[in-house]
């Protein structure tokens, strides 16, 4: 999977907080006007001294005629995976925390009381203050900048650092997040210097970042904007903006009471579970596989082939051995990621789905449709395993049945790894080269 198709799936919270100072037109830095734009390697060093970093994020998220919002108290330190976050608004999601450091991320459910660890991947941070794939936040203002600084702007290895240096938090209904942003799948950009704005009583330059060429990404407009502070080079504001399906669509974040150089104690970024909190572990009970061959050589049982839609290319594969044991082959487009799955028992369905739950038939057996929003799922129960069938985006449902359908409840291509219903895991104990830990922007057991 790209990792701008990567950002699709990551688990976004909802926010909002109103820009206010004005622009600089054009002029000479000393009479007030466009300052002289900055040198990336000077930025970047900077940034990278602030040690950690406290305070508050506001974040805003318009999706049509649909706004979601939520606040946040964080805690990071720049240039490590040190990072800490609860929700404090709106009050349904309060309580809410990601925590993340050098071993593990977790992520915390307060009103489900459920925890979930995570394994890091080289890719875990590339939308945060630590490392990622293309480095840290201080790598794009290094080439941010420069790029701006060139006659047209144009930057071909722009970093990926998704909406800005901070994880999204798990805040849905559900305790799920949802999509952040639809990226493209961009080769080049052009970056734009647009002068000085202040954003939440601070100072800040200001860099637009778009697509070279407007048609490589579905989403229209596509425009993403930072805001940063003009001593520290710290994102005070980062917007993202398009129009997604002919409706508008932004992510706004706002980091405001910022704390830089503060004195955080290293307890700040562990966690520890509550005596009665559940702990699902998706550090070891999900392992990701680069290619289906992979998955089938490791599992247990048989690995979906589904009728793939026009569009729509493979991501990765994931061996489960968790509440259900089974393994899934997801593929995604630039606003849709589809799951296929197959699994020994239905303990894969949700308590809350079967609440929402509607009776079906797909191909003489019986099934059930779930619609969650965002998130939809067609589960079916096969003589001996359960396949699904799951979206997370945009999709029709008769699209979705017709590719649950297509899973076929018979034994799939790339049998014989053990297909025996109770099977008593679903990872051979084999040699995993090339498998990782599922990364959290896709629950590889959640559609």
């Amino acid at each position: 999977m790209t990792r701008t198709r990567t950002v699709l799936v990551l688990a976004a919270v909802a926010f909002a907080v109103a820009l206010a100072g004005c622009s600089f037109g054009p002029g000479g830095a000393g009479d007030g006007g466009v300052p002289p734009v900055p040198d990336g390697d000077d930025a970047a060093s900077t940034y990278r001294a602030l040690g950690n970093v406290t305070g508050d994020l506001q974040v805003e998220v318009v999706s049509g005629d649909r706004t979601n919002r939520s606040t946040l108290r964080f805690a990071a330190e720049v240039g490590t995976r040190n990072a800490r976050q609860r929700v404090t608004a709106p009050a349904t999601h309060r309580g809410n925390r990601f925590v993340s450091n050098d071993a593990y991320y977790w992520q915390y459910n307060a009103s489900a009381d459920v925890a979930q660890r995570y394994a890091h991947t080289a890719a875990t941070f590339n939308s945060t203050f630590g490392t990622g794939d293309d480095g840290d936040f201080g790598a794009f203002l290094a080439a941010a900048f420069d790029a701006a600084n060139e006659s047209d702007g144009t930057v071909s290895s722009l970093p990926s650092v998704g909406v800005g240096p901070a994880p999204t938090v798990v805040s849905g209904d559900d305790g799920e997040a949802s999509a952040p942003a639809p990226s493209a799948n961009v080769s080049a950009f052009v970056v734009t210097y647009g002068g000085t704005e202040t954003v939440a009583d601070e100072r800040t330059h200001v860099l637009v970042v778009e697509p070279a060429d407007p048609d490589a990404t579905a989403a229209r407009n596509l425009t993403i904007t930072y805001y940063v502070d003009q001593e520290r080079f710290f994102p005070v504001r980062v917007e993202r903006r398009a129009t997604v399906d002919g409706e508008r669509w932004s992510h706004v974040m706002t980091f405001s009471n910022l704390n830089y150089g503060a004195n955080v104690s290293a307890s700040t970024y562990r966690y520890e579970p509550g005596e009665r909190t559940e702990v699902v572990d998706y550090a070891t009970g999900v392992v990701r596989f680069p290619t289906v061959a992979a998955l089938a050589a490791n599992t247990t049982v048989p690995v979906p082939d589904p009728s793939v839609p026009d569009g729509f290319e493979f991501a990765y594969a994931a061996g489960i051995d968790l509440n259900a044991t089974g393994g899934q082959v997801l593929y995604s487009n630039e606003s849709t990621v589809l799951v296929a799955g197959r699994y020994l028992s239905d303990d894969i369905v949700r308590s809350r789905e079967r609440g929402v739950a509607e009776n079906l038939t797909v191909d003489g057996h019986s099934a059930l449709y779930v619609d969650l929003g965002r998130t939809k799922a067609v589960y079916v129960y096969c003589d001996d395993y359960v396949v699904s069938a799951a979206s997370i985006g945009p999709y029709p449902r008769d699209a979705l049945v017709a590719f649950a359908a297509s899973l076929d409840c018979g034994d799939a291509e790339g049998t014989g790894y053990g297909t025996q219903p109770g099977a008593p895991s679903g990872l051979r104990d084999a040699d995993l080269d090339g498998a990782r830990g599922v990364r959290g922007d896709v629950d590889a057991t959640r559609p």
